[in-house]
C-alpha cells in the first residue's frame, strides 16, 4: 500500500509539472524552439502583431514580410498595415500597448520622428515609445521627373526654376521624410516650386506617369524599377550612390558632382515597442531582429528589389541613442525649413 501511494503521488507530481511546463508553447511557423528559448529574454509570450504604418506592397511593407519569414523561429509574427491618421491610429495602439508582452510592434520609418515635429502626433517617438531596432540604408532618393518633361539633368530643373519661381509642381507627401527630402533639395538648389500634397512613394510614380506633377522624389528601389523600363527621367542621387544601384541608376550623377550639396538625412527602418518594459524584452526584440536583417536570404532579396537595410548597431541601448541623436538633427531641420 505504501509503494502504491507512493507511484500515485510521483505520478501527481509529474502531471503537476508538465501542466506547469505547458505555458511556453511551440512557436506558430518556428524553427522548433520555444518561444522563450529562442528570444533569450522571455520573448515573445505570446503572438506579435507587426504594425506597418505604410500601405502593402511599398518598400517598408516588403521588408516588414521578408523579416517575417526568419521572424518565424521566434513565435507567431503577424504583419497589419495600417495608415489610419497617417499612421497615428497604430501608434496610439502600440503606445497603449502592454509592456510586459510587448504584443504589439511598430515597424515604420524615420517618418515619425518628422510627424512628430511637424505637430502631425503628439505621441514622443523616444519616450512615449521606445526604439529598439535602427536600419539604416545605403540606398540614395532620387529627383524624378515625367519620361517627357524636357529637363534632362538637374541643372535643366533649376534654369527653369529660376526663371519661373513656383510655377512646378512638386509633389510630397505633406509632413513626411519625402518633404524633408525636397526642401532640402529646394534649398540646396536655391529655387522654389509649389508643393502638391499627394501620398507615398507608388502614389506618387502613378501621378508623374500621368503628367499631374512636374517633379518628386523617390526611393531607389522604386525609382530604378520604373527608370529602367522607361516611364520616369531620374535627374539626380540626393544622398549619394549606393553600392547596389543597378549599372543605369549608377550614372545618375550625385547632387554633389552636379554642383550642389547633397542632403545629408537619411532613411532608417525602426522597430518601436511600448515604454516600460524591461531591458530584457528589449534586447531579446533587439536580437531576433538583428539576426532577421543579417540573414543571408533576407539580404540578397533585399537587395535584389534595390534596397540595403542593415543593422550596424550592437544593442537596443545603442539603437536608442542614435534615434535620440536623428530626432534632433530632425527637429533642427525642421525648425530650418519652417515646418516645425
Amino acid at each position: 500500500m505504501k509503494k502504491l501511494m507512493a507511484l500515485i503521488l510521483s505520478l501527481a507530481m509529474a502531471a503537476t509539472l508538465a501542466g506547469c511546463g505547458g505555458s511556453t508553447t511551440e512557436p506558430a511557423e518556428s524553427g522548433g524552439d520555444t518561444e522563450q528559448e529562442s528570444s533569450g529574454g522571455g520573448w515573445p509570450q505570446s503572438s506579435v502583431t507587426l504594425t506597418v504604418s505604410a500601405g502593402a506592397g511599398g518598400g517598408t511593407d516588403i521588408c516588414a514580410r521578408m523579416l517575417l519569414e526568419k521572424l518565424g523561429d521566434y513565435g507567431n509574427f503577424v504583419v497589419q498595415n495600417d495608415t489610419d491618421g497617417g499612421g497615428a491610429a497604430g501608434w496610439e495602439r502600440v503606445k497603449a500597448g502592454d509592456p510586459e508582452t510587448c504584443s504589439e510592434l511598430i515597424f515604420y520609418n524615420t517618418g515619425l520622428y518628422v510627424s512628430y515635429v511637424t505637430g502631425l502626433t503628439d505621441i514622443n517617438p523616444v519616450e512615449d515609445l521606445i526604439p529598439v531596432v535602427c536600419m539604416p540604408t545605403g540606398a540614395s532618393q532620387y529627383i524624378c521627373v515625367p519620361k517627357d518633361s524636357p529637363f534632362n539633368t538637374i541643372q535643366d530643373l533649376v534654369d527653369y526654376a529660376l526663371e519661373n519661381p513656383g510655377e512646378l509642381q512638386c509633389g510630397v507627401e505633406l509632413g513626411s521624410l519625402s518633404h524633408i527630402y525636397l526642401g532640402l533639395c529646394q534649398q540646396t538648389l536655391g529655387i522654389e516650386w509649389t508643393y502638391v500634397s499627394t501620398g507615398s512613394d507608388n502614389d506618387r510614380i502613378t501621378l508623374l506617369m500621368g503628367n499631374n506633377i512636374d517633379v518628386t522624389t523617390i526611393n531607389q528601389a522604386t525609382a530604378q524599377s520604373y527608370y529602367e523600363s522607361g516611364d520616369i527621367k531620374v535627374l539626380v542621387a540626393e544622398q549619394g550612390r549606393s553600392e547596389i544601384a543597378s549599372d543605369k541608376m549608377k550614372e545618375v550623377p550625385t547632387l554633389e558632382e552636379a554642383g550642389f550639396e547633397n542632403v545629408d538625412v537619411n532613411t532608417e527602418l525602426i522597430v518601436w515597442a511600448p515604454a516600460g518594459a524591461d531591458d530584457a524584452t528589449y534586447a531579446a526584440i533587439f536580437d531576433a531582429f538583428k539576426a532577421a536583417i543579417e540573414d543571408e536570404d533576407v539580404q540578397a532579396k533585399l537587395q535584389e528589389g534595390g534596397s540595403d537595410y542593415y543593422c550596424p548597431y550592437n544593442s537596443w541601448e545603442e539603437c536608442y541613442d542614435n534615434s535620440v541623436a536623428n530626432l534632433q538633427t530632425i527637429t533642427e531641420t525642421c525648425q530650418t525649413l519652417g515646418l516645425a
